[in-house]
Parts: C-alpha cells; structure tokens; sequence
C-alpha cells in the first residue's frame, strides 16, 4: 500500500499473493480482526509467515490491502434521468454495504488503525477515491443534464451527502435505512436542484 515501507527482496508472485488476500479476507469475514493470526494466514494460503511478513508490517496493515484487493464497493450506477434518485439508489447500496459482513470488517480495520496513521492515511484516501469516483459520475451527468448550476461546490455536497454514514459509525450507530436514505438525499436536493 502507498505509504508504507517495503522490504527489500522479490515480491510474492501473483498467485501467493492472491491466495494471502484471500485467506486473509475468509478469517477476517470468520473471526473478526482481533481473532485473525498471521499463523492462520498463512495456513491457508499455503505460504510461510516469513513470505507474509516480508511484505506486511503485522496483520492490520495485511488486512487494508487484502480488503482493498477484494472488496470493490460495487453496484451499477443507475441512470434514472434525475440526480436525486440516482444517488437514493447509490446511498442505499452503500448504506446496505456498511451493514454487510464486509462493512463490518471495514469498521474493525478502521478501529484498529486509529494510531497507526501512516497506514490509515493511504487507505482512507484509496476508499475515499472509490466513494468519490462514483458519485461525481451521477454529479456529472446531472451538469449535463442541466440539474444543477454549475457553481455548486459539488466536492461539498458529496461531502455532505456522506456524512450521515461517517457520523453513524463514529457514534456507534446502524447505517441509515432506505427511508431516511431517501428522505435525507431527498432534503439537501430541495436546496440546490434546478426546479
């Protein structure tokens, strides 16, 4: 992952390092961060702890690699004609991602990484990205549609459309459901959407 040092030597080949992720990804979404072993990792894939260590500091930095190799936030980007059932249908796929076995694994990685800021920066930064990527192509569409004036801060208001979810997780608090997804994206629209 960016922002971490590698050591020296040849890296795993393809096929070690798919079976590492995957192994990683299977005892993750079985026994959480905390019961998760190197050992077990490495029992799996079939490798040995030292080709595993060679390339990752200790299973926290292990697992946001693996989860980022596996776990794409996915699902078709509808395209509805109007802006703001567009992202209804984005937010609630996210929002039902945050509560799937994978969201739950995203918290505890996030959790455990909170001082460790050299790692947790680069991947935040990759998820953000991911997030980002798909709703600027509903954002985007819109513009060309005429929905929106073109002086709206769109970073802004994808911010905004976020921060339901991030203020949820840090409160320890269930993602919104599909109602108040809707009802939400639904508020912030009647500000800024051409009528």
């Amino acid at each position: 992952m960016e922002g971490t040092k590698r050591k020296p030597g040849r890296p795993p080949s393809q096929k070690a390092r798919t079976a590492i992720f995957k192994a990683t990804m299977e005892l993750l979404l079985e026994h959480g961060l905390r019961k998760m072993t190197i050992d077990k990792v490495a029992e799996h894939a079939g490798v040995s702890k030292a080709t595993i260590y060679r390339w990752w500091s200790d299973k926290v930095q292990l697992s946001m690699e693996a989860f980022v190799y596996h776990v794409q936030i996915e699902g078709t980007i509808m395209n509805t004609g109007n802006i703001v059932d567009d992202y209804i249908d984005w937010f609630c796929k996210l929002h039902r991602f945050y509560s799937s076995p994978e969201g739950r694994v995203l918290a505890q990685i996030m959790a455990e990484s909170q001082s460790r800021q050299e790692m947790l920066l680069p991947f935040q930064e990759r998820l953000r990205a991911m997030l980002y990527d798909k709703c600027m192509i509903i954002w985007n569409r819109a513009l060309e549609r005429g929905e929106l004036d073109d002086t709206i801060d769109a970073m802004l208001t994808i911010e905004l459309l976020h921060s339901p979810s991030s203020y949820r997780m840090l409160s320890n608090q269930p993602p919104l459901d599909d109602e108040a997804t809707a009802k939400m994206i639904r508020l912030l629209f009647q500000g800024i959407k051409k009528q």
